[in-house]
């Protein structure tokens, strides 16, 4: 459970024949695919719209796995309340790839050991946020809120989409705190304006994505035009090195990195795999990812001699089925995205290193092959 703090209403108190009790439930989680991060805070403050809330709940959490939070709300029943989201980072924002799932207000009296499994009789869902969009998104900096969210630097979208932590796939609003730019190190956030008095609100439920990808008879996806990236020059150099199916959902995969100067900043490294069908339009198409740190710091890579990278077990998202996964890879500190590699760059610092072909059907995946692009060296 959330550790509830203490916040004050004034001017406003119930009476003790309002016997509904209001909660605030949710899930917190870092998403899968992640191998190091030093966690966030989730944060919630709730107050009157336009004003600065109270905090009324954090949770520290680092794990790949969700954890199940509840803040009881009565007092606020009846007011119009600003609910903030707020996703404080660590040390640093490696990784940090911070879910809140499930997110509603639901009312009628839980018990004490609820840990959100089904709800009980007589408790009803009240708002579900997954199905409103947030009054506000926007980032922290020395306690003001920029608005709106800066995607490119946050990384965070706080938009409707599905996570999976622990192999479990739930319902989210994604929010990495700010990592490179003015959001460097800065919590991002998602605010949502409710009238608990009165509960008609128009809802937008997230847009379904067409899923168009045409199967062989193997089961297997039938790639249409691969997308045509500029070969760039770069001091860095890196590929894939090996690759294997391990079965189910799971592959191993291990890079090979290789400069031709010292290099002196030190570096992590982002693996995004999209797609344009089952990837997050604002997020550059990523499906999922595969980003880690480095055993030896970029700074003290010696040249020309090969870096291994690996190998590292990942996770496909099975409930696509058949699909193509391009490899998208860079290197990343809080000045921003090396543009010292070599190879396919789509102009945004991201680098293709092939693709992934997923076969299968929705639900279960039978294969997973590596292939590098057409046009790739």
């Amino acid at each position: 459970m959330c550790i509830p703090l203490c916040a004050l209403w004034f001017g406003y108190c119930f009476s003790a024949e309002q016997k509904d009790q209001l909660w605030l439930i949710y899930y917190v989680g870092i998403s899968d695919g992640t191998q190091e991060t030093d966690g966030v805070t989730f944060k919630v403050e709730i107050g009157e719209p336009g004003k600065k809330g109270s905090s009324v709940a954090e949770d520290e959490w680092a794990e790949s796995s969700w954890k199940f939070c509840k803040v009881e709300i009565s007092k606020f029943r009846d007011k119009k309340i600003a609910i903030k989201f707020i996703t404080d980072p660590g040390a640093t924002t490696n990784c940090d790839w911070a879910s809140w799932g499930e997110i509603r207000i639901i009312k009628g009296e839980l018990p004490k050991n609820y840990n959100g499994e089904a709800l009980p009789a007589g408790v009803s869902v009240l708002v579900d946020f997954m199905k409103i969009k947030p009054a506000r998104t926007g980032y922290i900096k020395e306690d003001e809120d920029i608005t709106p969210i800066d995607t490119k630097n946050t990384g965070s979208t706080f938009e409707a989409t599905k996570r999976a932590c622990g192999g479990v796939e739930k319902p989210v609003y994604f929010a990495h705190p700010g990592w490179q730019g003015d959001a460097a190190g800065c919590p991002t956030f998602g605010e949502f304006v409710i009238d608990l008095a009165n509960l008609a609100i128009a809802t937008s439920p997230p847009e379904e994505k067409s899923k168009k990808t045409k199967i062989d008879e193997g089961g297997g996806p039938i790639e249409g035009e691969e997308p045509n990236y500029e070969e760039k020059e770069g001091i860095i150099s890196l590929r894939v090195k090996d690759f294997s199916y391990t079965g189910g959902v799971k592959f191993k995969i291990t890079y090979e990195w290789m400069v031709s100067e010292v290099i002196e900043q030190n570096y992590n490294i982002f693996v995004h795999f999209t797609s344009p069908e089952f990837g997050e339009k604002d997020r550059e198409d990523i499906a999922f990812q595969g980003d880690h740190g480095f055993s030896k710091p970029t700074s003290q890579w010696k040249e020309n001699t090969p870096i291994k990278d690996g190998p590292y077990s990942l996770t496909v998202p099975e409930q696509n089925g058949p699909a193509i996964y391009y490899i998208a890879m860079g290197l990343f500190n809080e000045n921003g995205r090396s543009t010292d590699i070599a190879g396919l760059s789509d102009g945004g610092g991201r680098f293709y290193l092939g693709k992934l072909i997923v076969s299968g059907e929705p639900g279960k995946i039978t294969d997973i092959k590596f292939e590098k692009m057409k046009n790739q060296k």
